[in-house]
């Protein structure tokens, strides 16, 4: 982490700490999260209150270490990446540690970058798509109880 992130981190520690309130940290890919999540701990935050955003593209073992550590892996690009790859990802965390496990669409009204903003990415996929692709591969409705009510129950509990 950089200088700004890691002071960033330690403030949002400390704010977690007073306020308990759970913190989301959007970060790069690769090591950044489970750095930032050590980094949040030894800093007096607590694990269960640091959700690491945007983790599909962070790999398995990454992503399991971030919830062995108690934090919260958030896959968050549903709708955006390919449905065959969360497919692949998310019962795979499931059977890690479906207790540890946020699924969302972050999608917007535009592209960042694009000419007017883009193509419009709507806000449906998480339900009219994948949802019934988890069903039909097999993931029960306790998991899907777990992914959807439980863990986002947890997760943002103060």
């Amino acid at each position: 982490l950089s200088k700004i992130d890691t002071t960033i981190v330690h403030a949002a520690a400390i704010v977690s700490q007073r306020t308990r309130l759970t913190v989301t940290c959007h970060t790069g890919g690769g090591y950044a999260g489970l750095s930032a999540l050590r980094l949040f701990v030894q800093h007096g935050g607590s694990a269960s209150s640091f959700i690491v955003a945007h983790a599909d593209n962070h790999g398995l073992p990454i992503n399991q270490k971030v919830a062995d550590l108690g934090g919260w892996v958030s896959f968050d690009g549903i709708g955006r990446r390919p449905l065959k790859q969360h497919l692949e990802i998310v019962p795979a965390m499931l059977s890690h540690r479906a207790d540890r496990l946020l699924i969302s669409q972050d999608n917007g009204w535009y592209s960042v970058g694009e000419l007017n903003g883009g193509e419009v990415r709507g806000y449906t996929d998480l339900h009219q798509t994948f949802l019934p692709a988890l069903m039909n591969a097999g993931i029960s409705k306790d998991q899907l109880n777990q992914l959807l009510q439980i863990n986002p129950w947890n997760a943002f509990a103060i």
